[in-house]
């Protein structure tokens, strides 16, 4: 039981940091409503869906590296101490509640550095 709460910690990070890689590698050139980063402000003209994207997929490649290698420390922590399964599931669900707040950043870094480089029609700052 123990091994799947370590597994459960690194699930959302790891996903976060394939998202990225795979959005980096496939970004979605289409605007759209199914794929990507889909915001009024990203969808206003073909460059601000791009810049939209590239950004998602770098925001996600580091936030989820990022959480990863700290989640990565947290379950080396708990297995070193040999942490009760009560407590190992309170860790994972903080942990978890924690690293749900990825697309939250994401969103807030995308959206304000789309209204830096673009204006409210599209058109890119001079």
């Amino acid at each position: 039981m123990n091994l799947l709460g370590y597994i459960t910690i690194m699930v959302i990070p790891v996903t976060l940091f394939a998202l990225g890689i795979f959005f980096t590698v496939k970004p979605v050139t289409r605007i759209n409503n199914l794929a990507g980063h889909r915001t009024k402000y990203s969808k206003l003209s073909q460059q601000t869906w791009d810049y939209a994207q590239r950004r998602m997929a770098k925001t996600y490649l580091i936030v989820g590296a990022v959480y990863t290698i700290i989640s990565a420390i947290v379950n080396i922590i708990l297995f070193k101490h040999g942490i009760k399964v009560d407590k190992l599931w309170l860790v994972v669900g903080v942990s978890v509640l924690v690293q749900c707040t990825a697309p939250l950043i994401e969103y807030v870094l995308v959206e304000n550095g789309l209204k830096r480089k673009f204006d409210q029609n599209g058109n890119m700052r001079q």
